[in-house]
């Protein structure tokens, strides 16, 4: 079973019940009795595949009548005119002759429908429009299809010419990919470079640097180790070896012919021993 689609919902339309048509001009809607309509009813604008139905709906949710199908392939062919299954009034943009099928005795039948604004009728046209647009095109493309079918396109020696150029082209090979991570190895050790030394500095990396200044700090503390009792030991050393603890006791002839020397001073300090 064909599946349905509701294009359109219109909540207010009114049914009229059509007097008999007295020319060949069609039918006019200032006939009809307009205060008073046979019924007032919502209408639905329903679409199966191609065709179309009008359903009119009355408030209880019930099927008042229905139109007859309405045949897009037809009408979007040119076979039949939109106006055999709903036609326009002479007098009114907001009325319509719409032809319907009894329930009961499926016998057609056309009675009047209207509207109280003008953008109700509006939006009517256009839905049918609209899916008979649709309908044109799907049949525009059903025909491109035929035609392909009973003539195939045959190849010129142009896309012949255009597809051998392609052919000669190759893939990547393993010596390409090969040299493509090369080259990716060395962005990669241009990113990880050490940053340059300061100026004056090394340029030897800093695990290096640590171990030279710990040799330094040793090679410091050797003298210190020498001497056993660090920098009071290494001064009582120094004063031994040189004489200067002489002039800490006040003995100035400890150094043995260094009183000489004093004597033969020309300012007489320290043969005196007055400093």
């Amino acid at each position: 079973m064909a599946l349905e689609s509701t294009l359109l919902r219109l909540d207010t339309c009114k049914v009229y019940k059509l007097p008999p048509l007295r020319g060949a001009k069609g039918h006019t809607a200032k006939e009809w009795n307009i205060p008073n309509p046979l019924k007032e009813v919502k209408l639905h604008v329903i679409g199966v595949e191609d065709d179309l139905y009008l359903r009119l709906i009355t408030n209880e949710g019930k099927l008042f009548a229905q139109s007859v199908k309405i045949d897009g392939r037809k009408i979007a062919k040119g076979e039949k005119f939109l106006d055999y299954y709903l036609d326009k009034v002479t007098d009114s943009s907001r009325f319509f002759v719409l032809k319907i099928k009894h329930t009961k005795s499926k016998r057609v039948i056309s009675i009047g429908i209207g509207f109280r604004d003008r953008s109700s009728p509006t939006s009517l046209n256009a839905s049918i429009d609209d899916h008979l647009q649709q309908v044109r095109r799907q049949i525009a493309y059903e025909r491109e299809k035929e035609e392909e079918k009973k003539n195939p396109k045959k190849k010129t020696e142009d896309d012949d010419e255009f597809f051998a150029e392609f052919a000669e082209f190759e893939g990547p090979s393993s010596t390409t990919k090969e040299l493509q991570k090369k080259q990716k190895q060395q962005t990669l050790d241009i990113f990880n470079l050490e940053p340059p030394p300061a100026e004056g500095g090394s340029t030897q990396p800093e695990g290096k640097k640590k171990k030279k200044k710990t040799k330094k700090k040793k090679q410091d503390a050797a003298p210190q180790a020498v001497g056993g009792g660090g920098l009071g030991a290494f001064a009582d050393a120094f004063d031994d070896n040189s004489g200067f603890s002489d002039f800490a006791s006040g003995n100035t002839q400890a150094s043995g012919g260094a009183d000489s020397n004093w004597a033969d001073d020309d300012w007489g300090d320290f043969a005196s021993g007055n400093n």
